[in-house]
Parts: C-alpha cells; structure tokens; sequence
C-alpha cells in the first residue's frame, strides 16, 4: 500500500444546523440539530469523512410550521462530497404529512442541492407545499 496502512477514525456529534430552500409556492427557512456518527480513513495523503445520524428539523414554509425527524447522510472525499436527506413531518397549521428527499453537493459542513416535497396525507397538495426545490443546508458539528 502507498503510504502504509490506513489511518482509521471514529467519533460522535451533535451537529446544528441551518436551510433555506426555494421553490415555486416560496421559500423555507428553518433549523435542525442531529446526532451524527462520524467516520473518518486516510490513506497515502488521500482521505474520506463520513458522518450520518438522526435528527429533528423545524422549517417555516409559506407561514405554516413544519416539524419532524429526519435522517442524514454526507460523504466526502478529496474530490468533493454528496449528501442525501429523507425527512417525515407534520405542519401543526394544518393536519399536514410532509415527505421530503433531497441530493446535496457537499463542500466541507455546506450541501447544495435539491430537494422535493410531497404530501403524504392528505394526498392533496396544499398551496403552501412546493414540490421541487433549490436547496441549502448547513451542518456545523458541536464536541
């Protein structure tokens, strides 16, 4: 192996975090914090990072407060990083079931882009509830 064996590293975080996402019914701003696991293998000067965990996230979409867990997941590398993101959630303005995916760009604790929205009962899709977004998340870890 060029540059003897790998160089292994796990921990664990809370991590905080910030969104805005922008779609054709408005925009969304909103905060979460996760537990994330983190991992980390260096090898002959080339290394990757990964962290994943459970979180909570609260958005403001359209005035309505939208609340629930949520589950991700970044990995990076030397050459960049992606991120994906599923989260279940209920607008209390309403008797709202929120479902929303996305795929990131990752660059260091910062995700780039895009995420869409889909109720999940009522199947109706209110006015407020975009479905295919530009997003941005930030996941700053805390020790």
């Amino acid at each position: 192996m060029v540059g003897g064996p790998p160089e292994v590293a796990e921990s664990r975080a809370v991590f905080v975090g910030a969104r805005y996402e922008h779609g054709a019914a408005g925009e969304t701003v909103g905060a979460n914090v996760a537990y994330g696991f983190e991992s980390s293998e260096a090898s002959g000067g080339l290394g990757v990072f990964l962290w994943h965990g459970p979180g909570l996230t609260f958005a403001l979409v359209a005035s309505q407060l939208v609340v629930g867990p949520t589950y991700h997941i970044d990995l990076f590398g030397d050459a960049g990083g992606f991120a994906i993101e599923a989260q279940v959630a209920v607008a209390p303005g309403g008797p709202q079931l929120v479902g929303q995916i996305g795929a990131y760009l990752g660059f260091y604790f910062v995700d780039v882009g895009y995420a869409y929205q889909l109720p999940l009962g009522p199947l109706d899709r209110p006015e407020w509830m975009s479905s295919h977004q530009l997003s941005v998340r930030v996941q700053v870890p805390l020790r």
